[in-house]
């Protein structure tokens, strides 16, 4: 299985050493008994780990020095860590094929397990797969247990399942933790939810790791697709001296026939003075747009030196304008929210 074999003679020491590459391999050193077990091992620099284990043993040293007992030296030259424990791997499953488990000492890659058989099941990280005939799923591997922590971490913010450790006896007067009050857990632990919900959000946390993403995705897909408008209020706390006191403005009003109906309905609401700005394409919302959805934004930036400086701070707010602008807007968005209103892009409007 190894690609090199050399007899080693002590005397010639010095000789093997300029033979053997210092460089990764994994080797093997036997001696003339053929009952007695061989040494087995990988290595980064195999002349450096010959020298030590062949070399000439210091005096009182405790280290293992097999100079008196090795004959041969058998070793392949491996090309990555991989290469290395993969090799080994096979080496040791020959040489010692009932206890050869117990000598690879191999590190199992991390997984992401899921809880299932737990009432209320949550997300961990492990090394070790429990019964194949378990409920509980596991997901991976992962390259280390730091990715495999991030993983977890950043997919389950998408969803309201627990990140607690402990098994839950709901409740009602426990104080929860800092995910409940921050509504990013649906807080099974004090009966902040039903059972029933709390198994379906786990369900939407299994499909999410079963397809991928790919039903988070079309989940988001649904929605965006069922949106018929979408409103963004950006810089609202200042007056645009380009408009009426106490007035808001609406980017790409002549795109859609959703400013004209707010602004019919007691809306202080007109165009945006500052087409050459181009705030429509800007907003972030833009990319609901181009996907058909109604999307546009409300301000009354009036293209003040404060934007983005320190400047820009509450002293700078006009809340008598930010008071009677917003307030205009609270029956029109009710009524646009309870009515049949269809939201709907001009002809030639749609970016």
């Amino acid at each position: 299985m190894l690609t090199y074999c050399l007899e080693f003679a002590p005397a010639h020491d010095a000789e093997l050493w300029a033979t053997v590459p210092a460089a990764p391999a994994v080797f093997l050193l036997r001696v003339d008994d053929p009952l007695s077990e061989p040494y087995v091992s990988k290595t980064a620099n195999l002349r450096r780990r010959l020298q030590r284990l062949l070399g000439a043993p210091a005096e009182h040293s405790k280290k293992l020095n097999l100079r008196d007992r090795v004959r041969w030296i058998e070793y392949s030259p491996t090309g990555s860590d991989f290469e290395s424990g993969f090799l080994l791997y096979r080496l040791l499953r020959s040489t010692f094929p009932k206890t050869y488990s117990h000598r690879v000492r191999l590190r199992f890659a991390p997984l992401v397990k899921l809880h299932l058989e737990n009432e209320f099941p949550r997300a961990s990280i492990t090394t070790r797969l429990g019964r194949l005939s378990g409920r509980n799923i596991y997901y991976g591997p992962f390259p280390s247990r730091t990715v495999a922590e991030k993983f977890a971490s950043d997919s389950l913010d998408f969803f309201k399942m627990r990140r607690c450790v402990d098994d839950l006896h709901p409740d009602p007067q426990f104080p929860g933790c800092i995910y409940s009050e921050m509504k990013m857990c649906l807080a099974p632990c004090f009966k902040g939810c039903s059972d029933e919900e709390y198994r379906a959000e786990v369900g939407r946390v299994q499909s999410y790791f079963d397809t991928g993403g790919d039903s988070l995705l079309r989940e988001i897909s649904a929605q965006r697709d069922a949106a018929s408008a979408n409103l963004e209020f950006e810089m609202i706390g200042r007056p645009d001296p380009a408009v009426k006191d106490d007035t808001l403005w609406l980017t790409g009003w002549e795109r859609s026939n959703l400013g004209p109906a707010l602004a019919a309905h007691g809306a202080h609401l007109v165009a945006d003075p500052h087409p050459g700005e181009n705030f429509f394409a800007r907003s972030d919302n833009f990319v609901l747009a181009r996907k058909g959805v109604v999307a546009q934004t409300i301000s009354s930036y009036g293209l003040h030196r404060d934007y983005h400086q320190p400047s820009d701070d509450l002293a700078h707010l006009d809340f008598k304008h930010l008071y009677a602008a917003t307030g205009s807007l609270l029956m029109p968005v009710e009524w646009l929210v309870n009515s049949d209103f269809q939201p709907k892009w001009n002809a030639g409007g749609k970016p």
